[in-house]
């Protein structure tokens, strides 16, 4: 198995922005699959799936290990909890001083 790490957040957003990545990463949230396992599992063909798994692999999302010549994925926990709940606190913050920071800096870039 891959060295177990977390992600970045940001690449755990992007990561969550398409909704192939979000429905394999359901599938992969309980158990360890392999590739052929993951393709039966949609219309899409093995290239195109093996194409997300690569950026969720390389993002940290998912982790990885062969088998001989099969490769099996599953979702790197320490990533999901660490990073769903940053997100959670993300919205739900009461603290909006930095969107407000982010915000008027926006607006005198806008102007100037």
């Amino acid at each position: 198995m891959d060295k177990i790490s977390c992600c970045q957040y940001e690449d755990f957003v992007k990561c969550l922005a398409d909704d192939t990545r979000q429905a394999i990463l359901e599938l992969l949230r309980d158990r360890e699959m392999s590739v052929g396992e993951i393709v039966a599992c949609f219309t899409l063909t093995q290239p195109t799936i093996s194409h997300h798994l690569a950026l969720m692999r390389r993002a940290g999302v998912v982790l990885a290990r062969r088998d001989g010549r099969i490769r099996y994925y599953r979702a790197n926990d320490c990533c999901l909890k660490r990073c769903t709940l940053r997100l959670v606190d993300q919205f739900t913050s009461k603290d909006t001083s930095r969107v407000k920071r982010e915000s008027n800096a926006r607006a005198a870039r806008a102007v100037a």
